[in-house]
């Protein structure tokens, strides 16, 4: 089982994801140092905690990776994107990394509706995705900084660890 770490540590990994973010609004990209340091902390942060708990920091990155890896094939997230959902998911560990990507798959749907409404091109995006959904590739698409998302799900994610803000929690 996966040491939860403190909601000190969490706070690490929101704010590099932050940072992400605005290096993703700024230029469309999220520079791999900034992902690379962020997996790095997550591992050496559980260092304390043993081989077991380095081990599944490092599984739950890869198995994020591969998965992010397909999606990036798709053109559904840009590399950087999966790198940093990668290095923050080693932060949350597993389960907690579960829980951390439906907060950033929720903040994702918004970011796109709110670009989508921004692009003036709602209309499109709904007919792209029901295309999806029936089996039909779509012809046009929105391209959002999806970094936004990530940050804010990690932020969150990162809240709802502290013992206030428990009812944040996903009932998992």
């Amino acid at each position: 089982m996966h040491t939860y770490l403190p909601t000190s540590i969490l706070a690490i990994m929101a704010m590099g994801a932050i940072v992400g973010a605005f290096a993703d609004i700024k230029t469309r990209r999220i520079p791999n140092l900034l992902t690379g340091v962020l997996a790095a902390i997550a591992i050496a942060v559980n260092i304390p905690n043993g081989i077991a708990s380095i081990a599944i920091t490092a599984l739950v990155m890869m198995i994020v990776f591969l998965a992010g890896s397909f999606t990036y094939s798709l053109g559904w997230f840009g590399g950087g994107d999966v790198k940093l959902i990668a290095a923050c998911c080693g932060f949350a560990g597993f389960p907690g990394s579960i829980e951390l990507l439906l907060y950033v798959f929720i903040a994702g749907g918004v970011v796109c509706f709110v670009e989508s409404l921004r692009q003036k091109r709602l209309k499109n995006v709904l007919v792209g995705a029901y295309q999806s959904a029936i089996g039909i590739v779509p012809v046009s698409s929105v391209k959002v900084p999806y970094g936004v998302a990530i940050a804010a799900g990690s932020c969150i994610y990162a809240l709802s660890t502290a013992p206030l803000l428990h009812f944040l929690r996903f009932p998992l």
